[in-house]
């Protein structure tokens, strides 16, 4: 399965073969000034971990930041002001 992922100028590209994925890059990086930064951690703000063959997405970086931008970064938890039996009816 082939991956591209272009947004931008962020570029994240994907494959099993590697030796394929390298001479495409090469061309790629021969016709455009760039650079491969390796495996990619980020992306998009959008952290990127690989544990046990998994891979896990999140934006808990960019959240804090969020956060921190709008003075809620000690907010405290609250509760849903909903019970979670709660069914919604429409009449």
């Amino acid at each position: 399965m082939d991956i591209i992922l272009v947004y931008v100028d962020d570029i994240i590209v994907a494959r099993r073969n590697t030796p394929l994925v390298a001479s495409k890059k090469k061309l790629f990086m021969n016709k455009w000034e760039c650079c491969d930064l390796g495996e990619c951690r980020e992306f998009l703000q959008v952290r990127i971990e690989y544990q046990d063959g998994k891979t896990y997405l999140d934006q808990v970086p960019y959240l804090k930041k969020i956060l921190k931008c709008f003075g809620m970064a000690n907010a405290k938890v609250a509760q849903t002001p909903l019970p979670t039996s709660y069914n919604v009816s429409t009449p």
